[in-house]
């Protein structure tokens, strides 16, 4: 049966052959090795289709062109190309300090100086990569993949945190039910839903002053942390008529908030949730109602 062997794929960025030449015969056991002679090479190959795949580039400083400041400075500013771990590599000169400062200022993860040294060479690549990995990782289950907010469990054990470290503070749990939000994906289809409740969490990030945390719980359901009021009426709970008319959608979706007031924090914040989602719920389909506070 035949191995398939997926190897990480590497780009490696000098502008001497000899040196190109010595890396990819280091590293072609353990890795996929694309070679640029330039950084104008370099972003070329990293800007095309399938540049994401690449988990980390090899960059050296001094080269024709464009030169690998420059490439960093580009990389740094790009969303997608930010994510790729970049290890410098310069030769050893009298400016060998200031060069490795001014690189890690841009964003380079490591630095290296020539000559190159197999084993260093091939650990700080491995390292590289492994941290990029674990922070992708760690991110993924922190943040919800569609909207950047709080996943539902991130959210949970953040408030439960901070609702126990807060001594004699109160706190509220607020839920927010988009109604009728099926007929979005009913009648203008999945991608137009994603990009709504995109929107709405852009919206709430806008007015993070009004929370503490924000997450995503539910497929339509996004959940806060206050400090507790007693009283909401005057509280600025979000709109999202505009985003409405920015995505061309005709239906009269509302967006329903239930409150829960915290007064027994040994109650999970599921359960917290569960009862400021019951109180959204409560005032569905009424006409200038958009908030209800739980009540037992």
């Amino acid at each position: 049966m035949a191995k398939f062997d997926h190897k990480k794929k590497l780009l490696i960025v000098e502008d001497s052959v000899i040196n190109q030449q010595l890396l990819v015969m280091i590293l072609k056991d353990d890795y996929e090795t694309l070679t640029a002679g330039n950084g104008q090479e370099a972003l070329d190959i990293l800007c095309a289709e399938d540049g994401y795949l690449i988990s980390a580039v090899i960059l050296d400083i001094v080269m024709p062109v464009m030169d690998g400041f420059e490439v960093l400075r580009r990389m740094r500013s790009d969303k997608a190309l930010a994510q790729i771990p970049v290890i410098v590599a310069s030769g050893e000169d009298s400016g060998g300090d200031n060069k490795e400062i001014q690189a890690l200022t841009l964003g380079a993860n490591d630095y290296v100086k020539k000559p190159y040294k197999p084993d260093i060479i091939k650990h700080r690549i491995a390292n590289a990569i492994y941290l990029r990995e674990t922070a992708s990782f760690i991110n993924t289950v922190q943040n919800d993949a569609l909207t950047g907010l709080y996943s539902k469990d991130y959210f949970y054990n953040q408030a439960k945190e901070i609702m126990q470290r807060g001594n004699s503070r109160k706190y509220d749990i607020i839920c927010c039910d988009i109604e009728r939000f099926k007929l979005v994906n009913d009648i203008y289809g999945a991608k137009i839903g994603d990009d709504f409740l995109k929107a709405c969490a852009g919206i709430f990030k806008n007015s993070s002053n009004n929370y503490i945390i924000c997450g995503r719980i539910g497929p339509d359901i996004f959940a806060f942390l206050t400090e507790h009021r007693p009283d909401y009426s005057s509280f600025a709970f979000c709109d999202i008529s505009k985003e409405m008319e920015k995505l061309d959608i005709n239906l009269n979706i509302q967006l329903r908030y239930g409150v829960y007031m915290v007064d027994d924090q040994s109650v999970s914040i599921n359960i917290m949730c569960d009862r400021a989602c019951l109180a959204a719920n409560s005032i569905k389909g009424m006409y200038g109602v958009n908030y209800k506070v739980y009540d037992k």
